[in-house]
Parts: structure tokens; sequence; C-alpha cells
């Protein structure tokens, strides 16, 4: 009768319920469906009672895989004591309370069925962790290795100490060693990942590698070891193109517009204006050909960490009213405005003041090709903290949002021009190479109430010689 009145009770309530009469029929009604999800037993049950019952489902059933709750009189306690030993998960007492049992009963289901996702979770982990290639190690703050995976292929003397006294750093030189002690530092304060690339000796020759560092509880990192020397190859292979651009292109190309102007200028010889006309065409493609080039170069070399900077404390104020006034006289009247804290005394910025003019100029001339006649161009000049914001403000159309993360692509196509035509350019692509390079950032949002704002956000005292850097800023150099 109890057993009717629960199960009608628990069908009520959404639960497909199965019975059984006795021990023998409650096993083997467990043997042959498995998709029970949880199991109430009475303690005294014919033939064989639910002590003998769980001892027997506990041979091949976990807690986990399937909760037992046990149902015994208040006289029984000794019984719900030798079953809480046998791994029953709860019991209640009879006569039942109802409300009582079904919060027992959804609270096993509810820990089992989290149990089972963290469980499937896991497991996944595990598999996308044995299908990475590269080694993983788990390193306490001062280099002690936890644990380890495909650290096999290292040839290094990386073996995990069951005492955890030994460092595997101790090994590595003292620059390096620095270098990883830093990394680990900054990951573990920051609660960032770090990265950084290093070069480490492997069967006789020095090979590159890549290490990524993620914190891992509050004294534990997370290390991924990668083999990087194909890309590093390919990186080279690349550095040796843009050389051989450099030298062979633009000498060939420079003795095309040398006679080009041979021709165009000699004074004895008479062209026909129909053949001088296409020689002038000739020479402006040439002439853009080569400024082609030589941005391609200048964009290597910032990417590639190749470029020679000239640190100076320079004044941005005074960079910008040069860059402001040659553009003024190659065109009539003023088109610039000067706004912000221009008029106030900045702090020098420790830039490279050459690069620094160019990327101006760069903005500017952008800001002037895509504003209407006669529309005066906004600089603005500003001190957040410890940055120096210069913000360039056109009354162009609106680049579309969807367009603004191709804006500084190499190649990019500036679809926003006053007449409506497209062009291609490689200023602004070579402009977001020399900001990174200066340790800064830049960027393009909406104008107010039109146009487009362009801005450049420098430290006045960038750290240069740091050798850790963001995963993004390594990623792109």
């Amino acid at each position: 009768m109890n057993r009717d009145m629960l199960s009608r009770r628990l069908n009520r309530k959404g639960y497909t319920c199965l019975t059984a009469s006795d021990g023998e029929e409650a096993l083997a009604m467990l043997a042959e469906d498995d998709r029970i999800d949880l199991v109430l037993l009475d303690i005294m049950m014919p033939k064989m009672n639910g002590i003998e019952v769980l001892q027997v489902v506990r041979q091949t059933r976990t807690m986990l895989d399937l909760p037992v709750i046990m149902v015994s009189a208040k006289i029984q306690s000794a019984d719900i004591v030798k079953a809480l030993e046998l791994e029953a998960n709860d019991y209640v007492t009879k006569p039942i309370d109802f409300p009582v049992a079904l919060a027992r009963i959804r609270t096993q289901l509810s820990r089992k069925h989290a149990e089972e996702a963290l469980q499937r979770s896991e497991s996944r982990n595990r598999a996308m962790v044995q299908a990475i290639p590269d080694a993983l190690l788990l390193l306490e703050r001062d280099g002690r290795l936890l644990d380890g995976r495909n650290t096999a292929s290292l040839d290094w003397n990386i073996t995990q100490d069951e005492t955890g006294a030994a460092s595997w750093t101790e090994e590595l030189p003292d620059a390096l060693r620095a270098q990883w002690e830093k990394a680990m530092q900054l990951t573990l304060e920051q609660k960032s990942m770090q990265c950084m690339e290093f070069q480490a000796p492997q069967s006789g020759e020095n090979v590159d590698f890549e290490a990524r560092l993620v914190p891992c509880g509050e004294e534990q990192v997370l290390m991924l070891l990668r083999d990087i020397s194909e890309r590093k190859a390919l990186q080279r292979l690349r550095h040796e193109f843009m050389l051989l651009l450099q030298l062979d292109l633009q000498d060939s190309l420079g003795s095309i517009r040398s006679v080009l102007r041979m021709i165009t200028q000699h004074p004895n010889l008479s062209i026909p204006g129909e053949l001088k006309a296409l020689l002038s065409i000739a020479q402006n493609k040439s002439n853009s050909l080569f400024c082609l080039i030589d941005d391609l170069i200048n964009i290597h070399r910032m990417e590639s960490g190749a470029a020679e900077l000239k640190w100076e404390n320079v004044d941005a104020v005074e960079v910008v009213r040069d860059v402001m006034e040659g553009l003024n006289e190659q065109g009539p009247g003023s088109r610039f405005r000067l706004l912000g804290d221009a008029g106030a005394v900045l702090p020098s910025l420790q830039t490279d003041r050459m690069l620094l003019e160019q990327v101006i100029l760069h903005l500017l001339q952008n800001a002037l090709s895509y504003s209407p006649k006669n529309e005066v161009v906004d600089v603005y000049l500003e001190r957040r903290g410890d940055i120096l914001r210069l913000s360039i403000t056109d009354r162009g159309p609106q680049i579309p949002s969807a367009f603004r993360n191709r804006v500084f692509h190499k190649f990019g196509l500036s679809q926003r021009s006053a007449e409506g035509s497209s062009s291609t350019s490689l200023n602004l692509s070579l402009s977001k190479a020399i900001v990174e390079t200066l340790g800064g950032h830049i960027g393009i949002e909406p104008g107010v109430p039109s146009g487009n704002t362009f801005y450049v956000e420098l430290p006045f005292s960038p750290s240069v010689s740091s050798p850790l850097s963001p995963l993004g800023t390594q990623a792109a150099s």
C-alpha cells in the first residue's frame, strides 16, 4: 500500500515510477533497465532485504551513477547507519512525509545531473587537451612542476618531482630565467594571459618557442609551450622577400623614372603632344608605384620590429602645428582648427618625432581627402592621465560601423569619398603600424554630429624595452 501510494503521487509530479515487490525483483529490474535515475529502497523486504540489495548495487553502480534513498521505520536506526556506511545517498522514515521525500528526491537528482554535466565537461576538456600537440605544464609560482603533458619531446630536464623540491627553470640561462620569473609574476598579479617568445636548445640546436601563461588558481600557472620554428622560418623568408623588393624593384623602378624624367626634360627633344601626354601618365604611374612599394617596405619594417627608432622628448603641440602649416601652404586658407589642451602646457612626449609627423600627416591628408570643400578639419589635443590623445575629425560621410574594423587593413577600400568614389591607400595601415611601434593605439569612431574621428593615443613615457608583450601585440609583430 505504501509503495503504490508513493508511486501514484510521484507520477502526478511528473516522474515515471517502476515498482518491485521484493529485493530479487528490484535487482533484476536494475539489470534490465539502465535508464533508472534513482532508487527508493525499503530496508524490510521479502527474499532480500534492502541492505543486501544495496551491497549488490554498489558493486557496479556508484553513488553518482545511481542515487539510493533508504526507506525505514524510525526504530531501524542501526540499519540506517549500516546503509549509509554502504554508500546510501540519503534516507526517509515511515510513515513517509511526502513533501520531505519529494525534496530529497529532487536534491539527489539535481546533484546527479550537475555531476554528470561536470563529468561531460571534464571529458570534453580532457579530449581537447589530449588533442593539443604542444607541451602543457602546470607550475607553482616558484617554478616547481606540478603536472605536465607532452613534455617527453622537449630536450630539457622537465621531470615532475613528487616532492616538488626542484624547479625546472634552474637549468635555464640567467637572462631567460629572469624573463620567466617576470612572466610568472605578471600572469599571477594581473590575472591575465601573458605571451613570450624565446630560443632554447633542442637536439643540439637553438629552437624558437612560444609560451602562453594563464593563471590557474592563486599561486599556479598553466603554461603552453609551442615550437614556432616553422613560423619563424616563414617570417625570415618574408623579410628576405621584402629586402629583395626593396633592392631590385626600387632600383629597377628608379631607373625607369630616371629615363622618363630625362626624356620629358631633355632640351633638344621635340615630343609630340600625344606622346608627351602618354609619357606624363607613365611618369605619374611610376611615381605612384614607387610610393606604394616604399609604403609596403615601411609597414614591413614596423611590423617586424626592424625599424630603427630615434627616441626623444617632443612637444606634441609644436609637431601638430608644423604639419598643419605645411599642409596649409599647399592650399588656400586655413583648413584646420586646433582645439582642446593645445593652449595649455602639455608634458613632453617621448617618441620618434619623424614617425609621429608621418602619422599626423597621413591622418590630416585623409581628413582633407574626404571632407567637402571649405569645411574645416578639427584637430583636438588632450591629456588623459599618462596618455596623450590626438583626435582628427573630418566632415565627410560617416564610415559604416561594419567597415570600421577594416579601415586600417592593407589595401582596405575607403568607400566614403565626398564624390562617392572609392580609393585604396596604405597610409592608414602604415599609420597603425607606426603607432603600435611607438607603444600607442589608433582607432576610429563616428564624429558628432557627422563625419569621422580618427584618434591616436600615445603614452607620455612608453616602455620600449620590456621583454614581454601582451598577446595581441606579440601576435601582431
